[in-house]
C-alpha cells in the first residue's frame, strides 16, 4: 500500500496523467492517517460571526471617499460542474432511459405530467420530451421515443453553464449579462471542466469589450481515489483513477488568471448558478461592495510599501485606517494585553491585524513558525485581502457559515463548511438562528496577491476526506473547499460583510422558481 504509493512505478503513473507525486503523496498520508486512526476532521467552534459582535462588518452606509467607481476586476466564475443534480426531480426518467426501458420511460414522463408543470427553461431535446402530452407519449413510435429520451438524457449531463436560465440566455450569457452591467468588471475567467473548452469555444465569438477565457479544471487540479484498503484504484486500462481535488484546487487558476491579466488587482467571485439581478439597487450594493474591497486593498497596498521603507511611517499610517474601517470600536482586553509587549511603534500595525481582520497573535508561534520574527509584520500585511459577502440567514440555509474555531492555542476566523462541524456545533451554533445569522453565498472578491502555492503552504487541516461510491466500491479521495482558504484568517486578511438577500438567487434545481 505504502510502497507502492512512494515506488517508481507509482510516479510513471502520475507523470503519465500530468499529477504531482508529492501532492498525491501528501493526500494519502491524510487519508490513510484520517481512515486508519478514525479521525475525523473537526474544528471547535467557539462562537458564529455576527454583526453584533463584529465579526460580520456592515458596509451598509460605506462611500468611496473620492466617488470613484471600483475598476480593475476579473469575474473569476467556476462552471465546471455538471448538471446532474439540477436534474433531479427527473431522477425516475433517467433511471428508466439508461435502462433502456420504454415502458419505465412512459411511466416516468405520464408521472411528470400529473406531479405538476414541466414547463420549464430546458435544452432543445428534454424540451421535446417533457412537453409531450399523455396520449403522444402512449402513442409514440418506440424507437422514435427512445432515440429522443437518448438524446434528452445527455443534455442532462450537460456543465450547467450551457444549459438555459430562461428563454434567451444560458447561465453563461446570464453571467455576461450582470458583467456587462459592471463597469468594475474589466475581465471574464470561467472555470469549464477537463476537456471541456471546445464546447465553450463559440462564445468567444460574442461582441464584447470585456474579454473572455476559458480555463480548464485540468489533471494537474485532480487527486486519485484510493479504495477501502487504501489501495490507488485503477481503471481498466491501468491508469489511476481521476477525480477532481476539490473547489480549492481553483486558487491556482485564480493566480494564472492573474498572470493573464496583470493590471486586475481582485477576482469578483461568484457561482455560475447565482444569478444576481441587474436593476439599480442590485447594481449599487455590487458597486459598494467591490468599492469597499478596492479601497481596503489600496489602503493595504500603502502599507505594503511603507513597511518596507519606514515602520514609524507604516504605523501612524494604520492608526488613520483604524479609523476609517473600525471607527471608534475599542480593541478588546485581549488584544491590549498583546500590544503592551510589542514594540511601540508596531502598535497600531498590530491592532488593526487583531481588531479588523481578527488576527490571534498565538498563530505566529502556532502557525508561522517559518517567518523570521523581523519579517512578521511584513509578511501578514503581504497576505491576500479578501472579502466575502455574507447574506442574512433565514431559512436555516446550507452553506459556509462565518465562525470562530479554535485552531491549536489560536483563534481563528473561517468561513466554516458543515463537515468540519461537530454534531454537537451543528446544534448549538448552526441550528440556531439567534446564533447563525449569516451564510456565504459564493460572493467574494479576492486579492490576487500571491505566489502561486500560497494557499497550499498552511492548509494541513483545511481539507475534507471524501467517502463516496465509485462503481459500487467504496473509495477515499481529498478534496479541498475554496471558501474555507479563501474565508480564512490563517490564508488571508479576510473581512466578512453583510450583503442584502436580494443579492442570493441560487437555481439549484431545473425547477426553481426564476427572479
Amino acid at each position: 500500500m505504502q510502497d507502492f504509493v512512494h515506488s517508481q512505478e507509482f510516479k510513471q503513473k502520475c507523470d503519465d496523467l500530468q499529477l504531482d507525486t508529492n501532492k498525491i503523496a501528501k493526500h494519502f498520508s491524510r487519508i490513510k492517517d484520517s481512515v486508519l486512526e478514525h479521525h475525523v476532521s473537526h474544528f471547535s467552534v467557539e462562537d458564529t460571526c455576527r454583526l453584533d459582535n463584529d465579526g460580520i462588518v456592515d458596509i451598509s452606509e460605506w462611500k468611496q471617499e473620492d466617488g470613484r467607481t471600483p475598476n480593475g476586476y476579473l469575474a473569476f466564475i467556476p462552471a465546471a460542474g455538471v448538471s446532474s443534480r439540477y436534474f433531479d426531480v427527473l431522477k425516475h426518467l433517467k433511471v428508466a432511459i439508461e435502462d433502456k426501458s420504454v415502458d419505465e420511460i412512459k411511466d416516468a414522463l405520464i408521472e411528470l405530467r400529473q406531479t405538476g408543470d414541466t414547463n420549464w427553461y430546458l435544452p432543445k431535446y428534454l424540451k421535446r420530451l417533457l412537453s409531450l402530452e399523455t396520449e403522444e407519449v402512449l402513442s409514440m413510435d418506440e424507437k422514435d421515443l427512445m432515440s429522443l429520451a437518448s438524446n434528452a438524457l445527455g443534455e442532462t449531463y450537460l456543465p450547467k453553464a450551457l444549459l438555459p436560465y430562461d428563454d434567451k440566455s444560458t447561465f453563461l450569457e446570464r453571467k455576461f449579462i450582470e458583467h456587462e452591467k459592471l463597469p468594475a468588471v474589466e475581465a471574464q475567467v470561467f472555470v469549464v471542466g477537463n476537456g471541456k473548452t471546445k464546447m465553450f469555444e463559440p462564445f468567444l465569438e460574442r461582441e464584447t469589450q470585456k474579454k473572455i477565457v476559458f480555463l480548464e479544471q485540468s489533471p494537474p487540479l485532480s487527486t486519485i481515489r484510493f479504495d477501502s484498503k487504501l489501495n490507488p484504484v485503477l481503471e481498466k486500462n491501468g491508469e489511476l483513477s481521476l477525480v477532481p481535488a476539490g473547489h480549492g484546487v481553483l486558487t491556482a487558476l485564480l493566480w494564472k488568471a492573474k498572470r493573464l491579466f496583470p493590471k486586475m488587482h481582485s477576482a469578483f467571485i461568484k457561482n455560475i448558478d447565482n444569478t444576481v439581478p441587474t436593476d439599480e439597487a442590485s447594481l449599487k450594493w455590487q458597486q459598494r461592495f467591490l468599492s469597499f474591497h478596492q479601497s481596503l486593498v489600496e489602503d493595504m497596498n500603502k502599507v505594503r510599501t511603507l513597511l518596507d521603507t519606514s515602520v514609524d511611517k507604516a504605523d501612524k499610517y494604520v492608526s488613520k485606517m483604524y479609523e476609517k474601517y473600525c471607527g471608534t470600536k475599542t480593541p478588546s482586553k485581549k488584544t491590549q494585553e498583546f500590544i503592551s509587549s510589542v514594540e511601540p511603534n508596531t502598535k497600531n500595525l498590530w491592532i488593526f491585524l487583531c481588531e479588523f481582520f481578527h488576527l490571534d497573535p498565538n498563530l505566529v508561534e502556532d502557525v508561522f513558525t517559518d517567518v523570521p520574527s523581523d519579517k512578521i509584520l511584513n509578511y501578514l500585511y503581504m497576505r491576500p485581502i479578501n472579502t466575502m459577502g455574507q447574506v442574512p440567514n433565514t431559512q436555516n440555509n446550507v452553506g459556509g457559515t462565518p465562525v470562530f474555531v479554535r485552531f491549536k492555542n489560536s483563534r481563528v476566523k473561517v468561513c466554516l463548511e458543515a463537515a468540519h462541524s461537530s454534531k454537537v456545533d451543528l446544534e448549538k451554533f448552526f441550528k440556531d438562528s439567534s446564533k447563525a445569522t449569516h451564510f456565504n453565498p459564493v460572493y467574494v472578491a479576492a486579492e490576487l496577491n500571491f505566489v502561486a502555492d500560497h494557499y497550499e503552504h498552511y492548509d494541513d487541516n483545511f481539507w475534507i476526506l471524501a467517502k463516496k461510491s465509485y462503481k459500487a466500491e467504496t473509495v477515499y479521495y481529498h478534496e479541498s473547499v475554496l471558501y474555507e482558504l479563501l474565508g480564512n484568517s490563517i490564508m488571508a486578511n479576510v473581512v466578512f460583510v453583510e450583503i442584502p438577500r436580494f443579492l442570493f438567487n441560487p437555481h439549484k434545481s431545473v425547477d426553481s422558481k426564476q427572479a
